[in-house]
């Protein structure tokens, strides 16, 4: 990208770093777990239909906890989607101040400003490190409710079960149970940590839209390079008539006329003393 001096003012190289690096990768991440947004629910619907079937309808109890769980799982989303926002512009602060640390490190280094920026990234740093804690905390309170969810449901089942129906629990309902909620550990799982994944991608991809949407420096139709056989034909240097000459070891000069040709490439053409001498 050629971009304008405006557009680089807009974007500097430090946050079209962090771009390149962080928001590609999570929105290749994306592509990846991306059929979880489908496929999860699937399974837990096939679940809690074996369920119904094998403990009655005693084990929608459990499906209500599910739901129940839904709404503090959109409250951590909302709260990671934040808190993705601003880690990534405490980073672009981070690595414009690193940037420019690294473009200009002569003058730096002369007037002797190590220290002031040394503090100044340092400060930048903290701030970066304080928003990643929270995300952690946040993804580990995430983790934790998705790890206990199956446990949960599990025995709000088994608990309604025992009240509500007129014959026993047997094994092979318990044991039968307890697989399928087993089942549904990896989709509970998956279906937070890939909304999380889409919010993030969203954030990225905004971001990648706003930098492919900077305006570009426009070339002339002269210069643009074309892969015509035709046009780079008729673009290329040539000549018609020409002479080369250069001195030789006993003082005179040798040399000869140049025979009518096309280059093949693009080529630079010399003026002046210095292009004495060659063709």
């Amino acid at each position: 990208m050629l971009l304008t001096n405006c557009s680089v003012q807009q974007f500097t190289a430090g946050k079209i770093t962090n771009i390149m690096s962080t928001d590609s990768t999570r929105l290749e991440f994306l592509f990846y777990y991306g059929f979880y947004l489908w496929s999860a629910p699937l399974q837990v619907l096939i679940s809690c239909v074996f369920l119904v079937f094998y403990m009655g309808w005693s084990s929608m109890a459990g499906a209500a906890t599910l739901l129940a769980l839904i709404p503090v799982q959109a409250l951590i989303t909302k709260w990671l989607n934040n808190l993705t926002a601003e880690t990534i512009k405490k980073t672009d602060m981070r690595l414009e101040l690193t940037t420019e640390m690294l473009r200009g490190i002569r003058i730096l280094k002369y007037y002797a400003w190590e220290g002031a920026y040394h503090d100044r990234l340092d400060a930048i740093r903290e701030q970066e490190l304080h928003m990643l804690l929270k995300r952690a905390l946040m993804q580990t309170v995430q983790a934790t409710i998705v790890t206990l969810s199956p446990l949960i449901v599990t025995l709000v089942s088994f608990w309604v079960y025992t009240l509500v129906s007129p014959t026993p629990l047997t094994a092979a309902q318990a044991f039968t149970g307890l697989t399928l909620f087993g089942l549904l550990r990896m989709p509970l799982y998956m279906i937070p940590s890939t909304v999380t994944m889409l919010v993030e991608a969203n954030i990225s991809l905004g971001r990648l839209g706003e930098l492919l949407a900077l305006e570009e420096v426009r070339l002339p139709e002269a210069l643009r390079i074309s892969t015509d056989p035709e046009i780079a034909a008729a673009r290329a240097a040539s000549f018609d008539a020409g002479y080369a000459g250069w001195p030789d070891a006993q003082g005179g000069s040798e040399g000869g006329p140049l025979a009518p040709t096309r280059a093949s490439a693009p080529t630079t053409s010399r003026a002046g003393p210095a292009a004495r001498g060659r063709g």
